[in-house]
């Protein structure tokens, strides 16, 4: 039997916007600590927080976006998160101080998480079932291209001392992204999925606005996304103080390459076989990689760390939302998709602020060897929320087909 197209025009179009707002995110997120740090002189702690309370802010909107795209049309919401970027990243311009930037940073926030949630859970809809996880691969590897891309057009814009230049790219990036919103014409069929259920709110409740079938393997997203935030806020700051600043800028390049080049044939992977036989694998290089990058002593090393890290991260948080959403009704795969992201952007908000108060104890190389062994506990982690129901199930049907 043929397989179903998957590079559909919506298909296109969601993931593109969700690549540019990545670039975005990524832009800001490795320059802005940076320069905060040297502008303000303030404490890594202080610049990680310009990193971390992004995320969280992102984690709260979350919430209500994830129950709202259970009742409405996903590409309102998208578009109304979109726009609303725009309009935040047009305030970067009046940042006098790190008071100021921070309320930026928390607005911006908000609008992001809008966004990237609704893209999340509109992308699942216009995936072929049979192709899921292929799908949903291909489509985090724009944001882990954006990964690469982001960090090294921020770090060769803020050597001229400013970031102005890169506020005024973002805003293009912004607006273009909006323009890709139009192409996308969510079919009937999955426009109906879309149905308005009117509550009290004295009637709300929990599952309201988290899908507690989402919540273990949203856990383990938890704990690898706060490991990589080691990498996502301090790594230029790491490279520069092991003399390797000029190495910075590739090194994203690198940790991209990591994960775009092996994402589809992992995706393909689980689709057949299923999550354990890739999950193990993935999780075990990915601590390698985070102890390879606390020991490097030359560039080499750095950036074959960067490769395994890369292929750690990317490939994980593309299995975990494919978990998430699997046997999930329809009307419950917003709200699955945004559990999995308030958890993801957790571990990503609160490593900043966290590592950034041991960096004075334990030094970069420290963190990253902290995060290493964290991620190692991760694979008991895995086989307790998820790998352990797999391997029964599996046994179980082979036990049935045998009958």
């Amino acid at each position: 039997m043929q397989k179903q197209k998957l590079w559909t025009k919506n298909y296109v179009a969601i993931t593109l916007i969700f690549f540019i707002n990545g670039i975005i995110f990524f832009l800001l997120m490795s320059t802005v600590s940076v320069f905060v740090s040297e502008k303000f002189n303030v404490s890594a702690s202080i610049a990680g927080l310009t990193a971390s309370i992004f995320i969280v802010s992102s984690s709260l909107s979350r919430i209500e976006t994830g129950r709202a795209l259970s009742n409405k049309d996903g590409k309102k919401i998208l578009f109304f998160g979109l726009i609303f970027c725009l309009i935040i990243s047009v305030l970067y311009f009046f940042v006098k101080n790190v008071a100021i930037l921070i309320i930026v940073r928390f607005l911006h926030g908000i609008s992001s998480g809008i966004a990237s949630t609704a893209a999340g859970t509109m992308i699942a809809y216009v995936i072929p079932l049979e192709r899921r996880a292929e799908g949903i691969g291909n489509f985090m590897s724009s944001g882990m291209l954006a990964s690469a891309i982001g960090p090294f057009i921020g770090i060769m814009l803020i050597k001229g001392g400013s970031l102005t230049p890169i506020y005024i790219l973002c805003l293009i990036l912004g607006a273009v992204s909006i323009a890709f919103g139009f192409m996308i014409d969510m079919p009937v069929k999955d426009k109906e999925i879309f149905v308005k259920t009117k509550q009290k709110i004295n009637e709300l409740k929990l599952t309201d606005f988290f899908e507690k079938r989402a919540l273990p393997i949203s856990l383990l997203i938890f704990l690898t996304c706060l490991s990589y935030s080691s990498i996502m806020t301090y790594l230029p700051m790491y490279a520069k103080a092991i003399n390797m600043a000029s190495i910075a800028s590739i090194y994203f390049i690198f940790h991209a390459a990591g994960a775009i080049f092996t994402r589809p044939a992992i995706g393909r992977l689980m689709d057949k076989r299923g999550a354990n036989i890739v999950t193990y694998p993935v999780l075990i290089i990915f601590s390698i990689g985070m102890f390879i990058v606390s020991r490097a002593q030359t560039p080499f090393v750095l950036l074959f760390g960067a490769l395994l890290i890369g292929f750690g991260l990317g490939n994980m948080n593309s299995i975990g939302q494919t978990i998430a959403i699997q046997n999930m009704p329809s009307n419950r795969i917003g709200m699955a998709t945004s559990t999995f992201y308030i958890f993801m952007d957790m571990g990503l908000g609160a490593g900043p602020y966290i590592l950034g108060l041991l960096i004075p104890l334990v030094s970069f190389r420290g963190i990253y060897l902290i995060s290493s062994i964290l991620l190692a506990l991760c694979i008991g982690v895995y086989y307790l929320v998820h790998g352990l129901k797999e391997s029964r199930q599996k046994k179980l049907s082979a036990c049935q087909s045998e009958i």
